[in-house]
């Protein structure tokens, strides 16, 4: 059976990380600078530099959002271990709800200054973008990977073996998949759109977005690289206080770490789901700010630079 870890595959996975590090490398610079343009960029110093000014100005509706949501979050944990439901539909639905509140709250007082008058719909216009957004994107990963397999077949019919080939194929995995990643920032458009009242798919949100393409690809990276950094530490820490607390807690030896109404249960729901959730949907609203940010510095500028507290 195929298995991208297996060992015969190190070669492809070295590759990968190789060829993404190099490729995001290039990225920041390209996406913090104004070298190699054509045209003025808009830099990702830009883009991160509206995002905070948002969540400042912004800062109390949005942290109600935070705390609600990441409890809604924890909630279907709990739901999920007293029921055994799945609740992937929920999830996004939860996901799009949080999109289109996010949005709301950022784009309300700019969009005013410029005259446009946000609607109370633009829910299910999200929801449907983003489950093409996820379709789109489980095919374009699979179709690397097809491609890549395809690439080391041929390459073994004529006779190249031996580990050059993989890593051949995980460096150009690697490179392609950080090019993907400033095509889905573009796509990412269509979200403060739909919140805004149109009914814009990719191909408008292709066209607005070119300007602040590798700026707004650049903040989303440093934004999940800062919050990688944060989620690793917590959830290794959170673990071995889980397993030191764990050995003082009264239990009986039928007792497993997922029953519902066990101390063990409990206690992983407060020290691992909790801060991970609350970490999770922080996270998403600031990934939400720099994808307002960049629509506001292009398709809503020069009025949404305006004050608008």
């Amino acid at each position: 059976m195929f298995s991208i870890t297996g060992e015969e595959n190190l070669p492809v996975l070295i590759g990968l990380a190789v060829g993404g590090a190099l490729a995001l490398l290039v990225l920041l610079v390209l996406g913090s600078t104004q070298l190699g343009a054509r045209h003025p960029r808009i830099t990702c110093g830009a883009v991160l530099r509206l995002a905070v000014d948002t969540l400042a100005r912004r800062a109390g509706a949005l942290s109600l959002l935070w705390l609600g949501f990441a409890l809604a979050y924890t909630s279907m944990t709990v739901f999920y271990a007293l029921t055994g439901s799945a609740t992937r539909f929920l999830e996004a639905g939860m996901a799009a709800a949080l999109i289109f509140i996010g949005h709301r709250i950022m784009l309300e007082r700019p969009a005013r200054a410029v005259g446009i008058d946000m609607p109370d719909t633009g829910f299910w216009r999200i929801l449907l973008r983003s489950l093409a957004l996820g379709l789109s994107l489980i095919v374009t990963v699979g179709a690397i990977f097809v491609l890549a397999a395809l690439g080391i077949a041929l390459a073994n019919l004529a006779g190249l073996t031996g580990a050059a080939p993989r890593l051949i194929a995980g460096l150009a995995s690697g490179v392609a998949a950080i090019w993907l990643s400033t095509l889905y920032a573009r796509l990412s458009f269509v979200y403060p759109s739909s919140v805004l009242g149109g009914r814009d798919w990719f191909g408008t949100a292709l066209r607005r977005a070119a300007p602040v393409s590798l700026g707004l690809s650049v903040s989303l990276w440093l934004v999940a690289i800062v919050s990688i950094t944060l989620i690793i530490p917590l959830v290794i820490g959170a673990d071995a206080l889980m397993l030191r607390l764990a050995a003082e807690l009264p239990t009986t030896p039928a007792d497993l770490p997922d029953d519902i109404g066990t101390s063990l249960f409990w206690l992983g729901i407060a020290l691992e789901e909790v801060p991970l959730n609350l970490l999770l949907v922080a996270y998403s609203l600031v990934s939400i700010a720099c994808v307002s940010a960049a629509y506001r510095l292009t398709v809503l500028a020069p009025g949404s630079e305006a004050d608008d507290s």
